[in-house]
């Protein structure tokens, strides 16, 4: 684990910015431009204009996970979230702090909301058909996720509960064991909590990363057998959800809100919820698995 990355003379950068930032570099500026070149409605022209979205899709990211992030921290306000609401305090008596980034506080869902809306509203106006986008837009997204996940693992963000003692035996990768306190004091900036030093946790941003990447593949595998892609793109949609429904059950931080008598997270109610609009729109459409007409409009 390493929280502070490198340094830039006396500005100290963060892993999990660096990672995130190589993540949507990758996935916006290589991989997203080299599938629509093989699978786009246009491979010659598609992307270069793909890659004219990329400031946008980033403006999108950023705040709908800033967007996320500050409606859970003003909900968990008397809600009998364990975590505490002292940030959603705070952006009450000094809304402004909404605004800082710096100092963290993105939600993935958001941005993943914010990121698909404004493809959804953008693609049509730069030229490209939007279900081929929307879908090779997500594989690539999960491309880039995967890489951010490893910055959350180096910097100790949503980090997992304690594991049970008939689980201590699993090991790495399930597994991780925290640095003793001597860690700590050399690393203030790290997220994991200092009760956790020397014990065993989950690795939950390993599965997360293994998710990721999970989806990624089983992405380019259904493209490269011409699946259509509005069917590959709920798949995906509902590939996450299932999974960061579950692996929630493993995470020991807090911060995310806990709701319903603490039982479920705020991504997992999330998942929920995508999961059944999901189902609706199949039982709407008709079977979401069977090629659909597809559209540049």
């Amino acid at each position: 684990m390493q929280p502070i990355l490198f340094h830039l003379g006396p500005v100290a950068v963060p892993a999990h910015a660096a990672f995130g930032a190589l993540g949507f570099l990758f996935a916006s500026l290589v991989l997203w431009p080299r599938l629509l070149a093989r699978f786009g409605a246009d491979p010659r022209s598609d992307p270069a204009r793909a890659r004219r979205l990329a400031l946008p899709l980033l403006g999108g990211l950023l705040l709908g996970a800033r967007l996320l992030y500050v409606v859970v921290e003003l909900a968990k306000r008397g809600a009998g979230d364990r975590s505490g609401s002292d940030v959603g305090e705070r952006f009450l008596d000094e809304p402004w702090t909404m605004l800082y980034l710096h100092e963290g506080g993105l939600v993935m869902y958001g941005g993943l909301a914010g990121a698909c809306l404004v493809g959804w509203l953008a693609a049509p106006r730069a030229g490209l058909a939007r279900p081929q986008a929307f879908a090779t837009g997500l594989v690539a997204g999960f491309g880039g996720l995967w890489m951010g996940r490893l910055g959350c693992l180096l910097a100790g963000d949503d980090f997992g509960r304690l594991v049970p003692e008939w689980a201590q035996g699993l090991g790495r990768p399930l597994v991780l064991t925290v640095p003793e306190l001597e860690w700590f004091a050399q690393h203030p900036e790290s997220a994991l909590p200092m009760h956790l030093a020397g014990r065993d946790i989950w690795a939950t941003q390993v599965l997360m990363t293994f998710a990721a990447a999970g989806l990624m593949l089983f992405g380019l595998r259904r493209l490269r057998r011409g699946g259509a892609a509005a069917p590959l793109a709920l798949q995906l949609l509902s590939g996450y959800a299932v999974l960061r429904f579950a692996i929630e059950f493993l995470r020991g931080d807090t911060v995310r809100g806990l709701w319903l008598g603490e039982r479920f997270s705020t991504s997992q109610l999330i998942s929920a919820a995508l999961l059944v609009a999901i189902a609706i729109h199949a039982v709407l459409r008709g079977n979401p698995t069977q090629p659909q007409p597809e559209s540049a409009s």
